[in-house]
């Protein structure tokens, strides 16, 4: 049976990608006892960490694993750190049920919804007159289309999670009409149209 620590909590990271693997050096170097929970075994590298004292790996109910193992192992006042938005998504909905057992990271849903929405994001960024891309979204190609599209553009998905995690891409190009065409019908095979944001693209570097 894993250790638990009892001169404090511990923490339990949600994600074996590269953020994950930052957060467990950096709590573990602090000796804080780490534990890293993933879905998906064969892309976690978090798991070879020195400083990952277990690893989890779970395909069923996120929520009901965590409470599970919070009351087998008595990890009452551990924390939860999410590093993807899918992760920060279900511990956001379900807060309040894991704060009987940790401590959560994620604020909840009325927060975290404009962060995970760019939708969201960029409709509030507008109210609030932050400088922002110009973005159209739309339930149909032919709604993007009579926005009159400033080429270059962008395609790229409203909620990442529901795409990128399906395609390792985070946005397609578009220089032209056939271009959008195709980009469109491409992201509509994993994702509903009216996910689909256009977005003019901002030239330069990233200093731009």
């Amino acid at each position: 049976m894993p250790k638990t620590n009892k001169n404090g909590p511990g923490a339990i990271v949600l994600g074996g990608n590269f953020v994950g693997l930052g957060i467990a050096r950096s709590l573990g170097t602090r000796g804080i006892p780490v534990w890293v929970l993933d879905a998906d075994r064969s892309k976690s590298i978090a798991q070879f960490s020195r400083h990952t004292r277990r690893f989890i790996e779970t395909r069923e109910s996120v929520v009901d694993v965590l409470l599970e193992e919070g009351r087998r192992h008595n990890l009452n006042g551990w924390v939860l750190f999410p590093v993807t938005d899918e992760y920060v998504e279900i511990l956001s909905a379900n807060r309040q049920e894991l704060e009987t057992i940790y401590r959560v990271t994620t604020a909840a849903p009325d927060v975290t919804r404009f962060a995970l929405d760019k939708r969201l994001t960029y409709r509030r960024a507008n109210e609030l007159g932050l400088a922002a891309p110009w973005t159209t979204v739309g339930s149909s190609l032919a709604d993007i289309e009579s926005a009159n599209v400033p080429y270059p553009a962008i395609l790229k998905p409203a909620v990442n999670h529901h795409f990128f995690p399906h395609t390792n891409i985070k946005a397609l190009p578009v220089d032209n009409p056939s271009e959008l065409q195709r980009a469109f019908a491409q992201m509509s095979r994993y994702i509903p149209p009216d996910e689909i944001l256009l977005q003019e693209r901002i030239p330069g570097g990233g200093e731009n």
